[in-house]
């Protein structure tokens, strides 16, 4: 059973369409022209940079593209455990509960989601600023989706499932928890001094 109406949800990734919109407009302004060793630079030896919290994005977001383009194309089929009634719902509001915009705390992400712990290329800002296109073209995309109904798989694990909604919500909010992030690494008094 669906916690949202197809009509509200697709209102509601409409409106997340639009923030990611203005969200890149923000990366652009704050990020744009950061040299490769200050994207790398990071606060602490346990802290993550802007350049790994920008792949960490794609890295992740990115798992997720296969399943958004078979439900795009209505060829996606769920198993029988995501066919489940109640199990998606309650995934859904646990994911969205702890990957909300603001953290409450910090997670640890998945070895699946890692960024790399070398140096990464300046090429990353505009890969980054690609990927978020892309997401937002999903999110557009799916609002003509009764995606409340459709129960997709986290690739984490094929156990974690939550409707395509939920699971653009969450993208969308993990986008806007590691930008802030990382506009805090850029923020930091000694930001970018070795």
């Amino acid at each position: 059973m669906a916690h949202i109406s197809h009509q509200i949800a697709s209102e509601h990734l409409r409106v997340f369409a639009e923030e990611m919109t203005e969200l890149q407009k923000g990366v652009e302004a704050r990020f744009h022209g950061l040299s490769e060793r200050e994207l790398n630079w990071k606060p602490s030896e346990e802290k993550w940079s802007i350049a790994q919290c920008f792949e960490h994005l794609i890295t992740s977001d990115r798992l997720y593209f296969p399943t958004f383009d078979a439900a795009l194309h209505g060829t996606y089929t769920p198993t029988l455990w995501q066919k489940t009634p109640l199990v998606p719902n309650l995934i859904g509001r646990v994911l969205l509960n702890n990957l909300g915009r603001i953290p409450t705390r910090q997670l640890k992400a998945p070895a699946l989601f890692e960024p790399s712990s070398s140096s990464i290329s300046v090429a990353i800002f505009p890969q980054f600023l690609a990927h978020q296109t892309q997401l937002q073209k999903y999110v557009e995309c799916a609002a003509s989706l009764d995606t409340p109904r459709i129960i997709v798989a986290s690739p984490v694990s094929p156990l974690a499932i939550l409707s395509l909604y939920d699971a653009l919500q969450v993208l969308v909010n993990h986008q806007y928890r590691h930008v802030r992030q990382a506009e805090q690494v850029r923020s930091a008094v000694n930001f970018g001094i070795v």
